[in-house]
């Protein structure tokens, strides 16, 4: 099938998400379960619980119990209780990450409340509608007497002014609702974070309208199940013949990368290349995160900069963040990315 189409359905009682494109999966979205604790973008009011000498982090009581690591804090005692919002799911048996740099997204801007400033995406390279979106933004703060920045996304470049300003205007709203449950003295959910349909309507409609199928049945219907089923497997099948193999440990992802098949020359870089291209959209649909280790198919030094390169440019357009470290003494590549979804759950589509 040809185009782009969001799917939308619940499975097992948990709501799901997926973007097709030209019939390919490109990413999948599900609602964390119930029992899991807070899901990224949450915020909460949290307390201080601990500092952690020579990290320069501390400990904070979650709501429910839970324990966050915020890094940078400063002039805080214990006990006191401070905004934080969720950015990541724990890794096992340690505590889950949060910050007190708060952002509220919407399709159209993202408002960070207790700062300051207007922001205009660097993706509109029209100077005309650069400067309509900033005097827009820069009314709505005004108007609005709430204290935030603003950041206009690249999907207000041709959006209609009139739903630009209504998102603005509940933003802001929600950025002074925030502000005013940060008084309190206990743990508690001031804002859940948005659950994955409307997370998929927002981030994958994008400048060009896409279809929406939300009808009940709609991932058998597409037959999602058996798209899904390559990513719940651990070796990735490369076009030119070769693969990789990705294996979680408890400390890092190892993803290996093999010629196979192919045994002409140029093999190995081309198996590189292949990987690099296919690699986040592997982890986007896997739900992987944390720490990563390349053992990249061997080839020269002077070939590294292209193969890193290949990797710099998969990524830049991925909503995950990730940063690229580098290459080891070994010869491997190193990079991490954010923890912002749970591991594929491969029971749910069986």
């Amino acid at each position: 099938m040809k185009g782009d189409l969001v799917v939308l359905d619940r499975i097992g009682g948990l709501k799901v998400a997926a973007l097709l494109v030209d019939g390919q999966l490109e990413d999948l979205l599900t609602d964390p379960p119930p029992d899991g604790g807070p899901a990224p973008g949450t915020v909460v009011r949290a307390t201080v619980r601990r500092r952690l000498s020579g990290q320069g982090a501390w400990l904070m009581n979650l709501p429910g119990g839970g324990t966050g690591h915020l890094k940078g804090l400063k002039g805080s005692a214990e006990g006191e209780a401070i905004l934080v919002q969720v950015t990541g799911y724990p890794e096992p048996g340690k505590a889950q990450p949060v910050s007190d740099r708060i952002s509220l997204t919407g399709r159209y801007a993202v408002a960070m409340p207790g700062r300051n400033g207007v922001f205009v995406s660097r993706a509109i390279a029209d100077q005309e509608r650069r400067m309509r979106l900033r005097s827009m933004a820069e009314d709505a703060l005004a108007g609005s007497g709430v204290a935030a920045g603003l950041v206009l996304r690249t999907a207000a470049e041709v959006a209609d002014d009139r739903h630009i300003l209504d998102e603005l205007s509940e933003l802001l709203g929600c950025s002074g609702n925030v502000v005013s449950e940060g008084s309190g003295s206990s743990p508690i959910v001031v804002r859940e974070a948005d659950g994955c349909h409307p997370l998929a309507a927002r981030e994958w409609m994008g400048r060009e309208g896409r279809i929406i199928d939300d009808s009940e049945g709609s991932f058998d219907w597409h037959g999602i199940p058996d798209l899904v089923i390559p990513f719940m497997q651990s070796r990735v099948e490369l076009p030119g013949g070769g693969f990789a193999v990705l294996e979680q440990t408890r400390a890092f992802t190892a993803i290996d990368v093999n010629t196979g098949s192919d045994v002409s020359r140029g093999a190995a870089m081309r198996a590189n290349i292949e990987l690099s291209a296919c690699l986040p959209r592997q982890l986007r649909i896997r739900g992987m995160g944390g720490q990563f280790v390349v053992d990249f198919a061997p080839v020269a030094k002077r070939f590294r900069p292209a193969v890193e390169t290949a990797l710099a440019n998969a990524f830049a357009g991925d909503r995950v963040s990730t940063t690229l470290v580098g290459w080891t003494g070994l010869g491997h590549f190193e990079f991490h990315r954010r923890r912002e979804r749970r591991l594929l759950d491969g029971m749910m589509f069986q």
